[in-house]
């Protein structure tokens, strides 16, 4: 007797554990969420697609020459450069994760980058501020690190305070980038 109701026990127990399985058209089946990737992220991701979280990228992204009127130091800059503006854009992929601590799903990709770039005609300044995915196309540039990252205002700020004057040859946008590049 105590046998059958031990053996019954654990038959209704399998019973129960088989039929909390979910399947696929049961409504025990956990809603999967699509992981959104934000413009950033695919922008990001389309120049690097080997990117990884924790990691700090660097980026160039340049706007195209147009044909519009132009002052003359730009025109001429134009005319040696393959592009009307360069940019340095720095950052990293965050990702966002819903749900409870113990069940947390990801739910948001995105790449939180910095813009650092060099204006003006005659007299020069810096400019750093958050990057918002548009047309223009990022140009994986390296791999580097957050202390260098940190640093990339300074830098950009005394090397206009070091070269205030524009100058077509040795004091522009793509100088700039290119000695804000250097020391990533």
């Amino acid at each position: 007797m105590k046998f059958l109701q031990t053996f019954s026990a654990v038959l209704c127990a399998l019973s129960l554990e088989v039929s909390a399985i979910p399947t696929a058209g049961s409504s025990f089946a956990p809603k999967v969420r699509p992981v959104i990737e934000t413009p950033n992220y695919k922008a990001a991701h389309a120049a690097n697609p080997n990117f990884q979280v924790g990691e700090i990228y660097a980026y160039t992204l340049k706007s195209r020459k147009e044909n519009a009127e132009q002052n003359s130091l730009i025109r001429q800059s134009n005319d040696r450069l393959d592009f009307k503006h360069i940019y340095l854009v720095v950052g990293h992929v965050s990702e966002k994760f819903t749900g409870p601590p113990n069940r947390q799903t990801l739910s948001e990709k995105d790449f939180e980058g910095m813009m650092y770039d060099m204006r003006g005609i005659k007299k020069v300044h810096e400019e750093h501020r958050r990057w918002k995915a548009d047309n223009k196309r990022l140009e994986f540039v390296k791999v580097t690190t957050r202390a260098k990252q940190g640093r990339l205002a300074r830098i950009g700020k005394e090397w206009v305070d070091e070269h205030p004057d524009y100058n077509i040859e040795d004091n522009n946008c793509n100088t700039y980038v290119q000695h804000l590049i250097q020391t990533l």
